[in-house]
C-alpha cells in the first residue's frame, strides 16, 4: 500500500492531527475503553518553554510527522506540542540542552477515566527500541533484569 502523500502543517498537536477531541461513545464501546489515535515520529533539535491559558508547556523544534490511525493522514511540520508524559520525557532526554539531537517514536492514544473533566485522558507510548548505551537499559543490565515483565491486559498504569 503506499503511503499518503503528508501534509504541510504549522504544527503538529494531537487536535490538529485528530481534529475534533475524541468521541467518548465510541471509546466507551471499544474493549478495554481504550483507543489508538496516532503516531508521532520524528528528529527535535531544540524547545522553547512557554505557556497558554491551558498552562504551561513545552514546543518542540525539528523534523515531525504524524499520522492520524484512523484516516490514515499524514502530517509534516516543524514544531510539535506533545500530550505532557511525552513532553516531560524528551524534555528529560534533551537534557534542558539547546541543539541536543533527540529521536522519538510514540503511540498516543486515549482510555476512558470518569474522573477526568472531558472523560479521558492520554496514553503515550514508546515505539523506539532501547539503544545499546541507553541509562535505564544499563541499570537494568547491571542489576539483573533480563526484561521487564509486559502489563496484563486490562492493567492500568
Amino acid at each position: 500500500m503506499a503511503e499518503k502523500k503528508s501534509q504541510q502543517i504549522r504544527k503538529i498537536t494531537v487536535k490538529a492531527v485528530m481534529g475534533e477531541n475524541p468521541d467518548v461513545e465510541k471509546l466507551l464501546k471499544k474493549d478495554g475503553k481504550r483507543m489508538d489515535l496516532c503516531r508521532i515520529y520524528g528528529i527535535l533539535r531544540r524547545f522553547k518553554p512557554d505557556e497558554s491559558d491551558k498552562g504551561a508547556f513545552v514546543r518542540f523544534y525539528g523534523q515531525v510527522k504524524a499520522i492520524n490511525l484512523v484516516t490514515g493522514e499524514v502530517f509534516e511540520a516543524g514544531q510539535v506540542i506533545l500530550p505532557g508524559q511525552a513532553q516531560d520525557a524528551l524534555y528529560g532526554a534533551m537534557d534542558g540542552i539547546e541543539g541536543a539531537r533527540v529521536q522519538f517514536g510514540i503511540k498516543v492514544g486515549v482510555k476512558y477515566d470518569a474522573s477526568a473533566i472531558t472523560k479521558y485522558t492520554y496514553t503515550v507510548e514508546s515505539e523506539m527500541p532501547p539503544s545499546e548505551n541507553d541509562p535505564l537499559l544499563m541499570i537494568e543490565q547491571a542489576i539483573g533484569l533480563k526484561a521487564l515483565p509486559k502489563p496484563k491486559a486490562g492493567a492500568s498504569a
